[in-house]
């Protein structure tokens, strides 16, 4: 499902949400389309998105649509956005923010995958702690131990999504709050990013996962024990 419906009353925690929506994806500038209430969305604004949809993703990536306060959009709007969450466009997501959902019509919610940001923080702290410390032994490994942390995580298709989504995630995270792992740049980071997506379309081509890995995580850079978190 590419369609998202996010429930926060933190702009911030929105926010970062979509930045890992756009590291994941990858997603140019360019192929970004934000829609604001003013003071609230309605017709005229869902043409804006339909006609936003009818084009192609500039340089044939992945356009994201983002309407904001959609607790605020008429009835009239909310209904007319029904076919376009129903059936998007390929290579388009779109993501609804709300601070009550209880305001949203049913058929609009039906149609997107719900986000609630309050409960995903609560619930993801430790996970994204784990994978934080994950990363840095690996950064911190000889090829040899990579290959051993390698084989905890690639018993199945699935683990190897799982540990790379959650790879992705905590490199989004940097990112967007400028917690780099010391003397690594934004360079190295967007090409690890670049390599665990290119290992994914291999997983989905049914490549070996336990080889693409290895070879994901040798690819890595290596840095030196005395080296430390920036805080």
């Amino acid at each position: 499902m590419n369609t998202f419906i996010i429930i926060s009353e933190n702009k911030s925690d929105i926010d970062d949400f979509v930045d890992s929506l756009i590291v994941k994806n990858r997603i140019s500038k360019i192929n970004i389309t934000e829609i604001l209430p003013e003071p609230s969305i309605g017709i005229a604004e869902i043409r804006k998105v339909k006609k936003s949809l009818n084009l192609k993703p500039y340089g044939g990536g992945k356009r994201l649509i983002i309407l904001r306060e959609m607790d605020k959009a008429t009835t009239e709007a909310q209904n007319a956005l029904l076919k376009v969450l129903e059936e998007p466009p390929v290579n388009n997501i779109i993501v609804l923010s709300c601070l009550n959902s209880n305001n949203i019509l049913p058929t609009v919610l039906s149609r997107c995958q719900k986000v609630s940001l309050v409960q995903t923080v609560k619930q993801n702290i430790k996970s994204i702690s784990d994978i934080e410390n994950i990363f840095i032994k690996l950064i911190y490994s000889s090829p040899g131990d990579r290959i051993i942390i390698s084989q905890d995580y690639s018993n199945t298709k699935e683990q190897f999504l799982e540990f790379t989504d959650n790879l992705l995630s905590l490199l989004s995270t940097f990112i967007t709050s400028n917690k780099y792992i010391s003397r690594i740049s934004i360079k190295e980071i967007a090409d690890i990013i670049r390599k665990i997506n290119k290992a994914r379309i291999l997983i989905e081509k049914n490549v070996n996962y336990k080889l693409t890995l290895d070879i994901l995580l040798l690819g890595f850079p290596t840095k030196s024990a005395h080296k430390t978190l920036d805080k």
